[in-house]
């Protein structure tokens, strides 16, 4: 018998048992800064929002031509959704709750 570390499988164009290496696994880590048109506004209200949003204690930037929310990182992203009341449904405790 093999040892557990070892790993097989059938490969069927051969109709043999061989050993094959386990692939590595993969880290996915978010690519700041994020786009988000939930957290967005109008184009032409980006003035007024980012204005409320310094008033508010988050200083966010908003895509000029879309009117997206710009996310510099996570916390960035809890702070700006937790202040406008918008929260991830699905997330975890680093993520935007409900008030």
């Amino acid at each position: 018998m093999p040892a557990q570390s070892t790993l097989w499988r059938y490969n069927p164009h051969t109709d043999q048992v061989e050993q094959f290496e386990k692939p590595k696994s993969r880290v996915h880590r978010a690519k700041w800064p994020i786009y988000s048109d939930r957290a967005g506004v109008n184009p032409h209200q980006i003035p007024e929002a980012e204005a409320t949003m310094k008033n508010l204690g988050v200083e966010t930037k908003f895509d000029e031509r879309t009117g997206c929310a710009i996310f510099r990182d996570a916390k960035h992203r809890k702070a700006h959704c937790e202040a406008i009341g918008i929260y991830d449904r699905n997330g975890g405790y680093s993520d935007p709750m409900p008030q």
